[in-house]
Parts: structure tokens; C-alpha cells; sequence
């Protein structure tokens, strides 16, 4: 009978410590952020599974440029230059921008 309350106090104890943590802790993730982009320049240092795609918000007047990093050369591959497209990604503590997802704009018309 021990034995099962000893066990018993174990589980409990891990499922009460796991449920406690946060998962982001260890990340560096700040703010997030959603926009229309256009994609000036792609670029990529495969040696190091870096990506990156220089934007700018088309909406904006100010016309400033961001760097958003990619974390999947698969989706880094299918986005063209010079086309617009939805974005979500998070400006990170560092300063630095990381894509979390992206999408053609829907047209939309009245």
C-alpha cells in the first residue's frame, strides 16, 4: 500500500512541476507582430540553416526595412521577390525578426 501511495505522490508531483513551467522560457520571443510585406531581397547561408528576406511594409509612408528570419528553407523557397504577401513573425529581445507565418493576400472587392 505504500508503494502505491509513494507512486501516486510521484506522478503528482512531476504532473504538478511540468504544468507549472512555461514552455517559452528559453526563447527570446518579445512581440508579435502582423502586417502586410513586400519582399525586396532573399538570402540564405545554407552551411549555417540561416534564412532571411529583407521587407518593407507597403502601407507605410515611412518605407523601412526589416530583415525577418526564416526558420524552414522550404517556406524560404516559396517566396518570390517582389510580390506582397500577409505575415505574422516576432520582433525578439535581440532586436531581430523571426517569420511565423505567411500568406497571399485575398483581394477584396466591393
Amino acid at each position: 500500500m505504500t508503494k502505491y501511495i509513494f507512486v501516486f505522490l510521484i506522478i503528482t508531483t512531476l504532473i504538478i512541476c511540468t504544468s507549472c513551467t512555461n514552455e517559452n522560457s528559453g526563447q527570446l520571443k518579445k512581440t508579435g507582430i502582423a502586417s502586410y510585406i513586400m519582399v525586396d531581397e532573399k538570402g540564405s547561408n545554407p552551411n549555417e540553416d540561416k534564412y532571411w528576406i529583407k521587407t518593407h511594409d507597403p502601407n507605410n509612408e515611412e518605407n523601412l526595412s526589416i530583415v525577418i528570419y526564416i526558420e524552414d528553407s522550404n517556406v524560404w523557397n516559396l517566396i518570390e521577390l517582389e510580390k506582397e504577401y500577409f505575415a505574422g513573425y516576432e520582433l525578439l529581445q535581440d532586436g531581430s525578426y523571426v517569420l511565423e507565418n505567411i500568406n497571399l493576400p485575398v483581394n477584396v472587392r466591393g
